[in-house]
């Protein structure tokens, strides 16, 4: 696993714990609605080390 940092929206980014850059898009997009999310990018921002 890695991290992943994930822009998923205009002004919220998230890391996430995740195999693949897919996989934390897919993780950080279903959590965006917790920040009222009213539009997704998920674009990967940087890739941390492995967790």
């Amino acid at each position: 696993m890695k991290e992943f940092t994930v822009k998923v929206t205009s002004i919220t980014t998230l890391t996430v714990e995740a195999e693949s850059e897919d996989e934390a898009i897919d993780k950080a997009c279903e959590k965006a609605w917790e920040y009222d999310a009213d539009e997704k990018t998920g674009e990967i921002l940087e890739v941390g080390k492995d967790a």
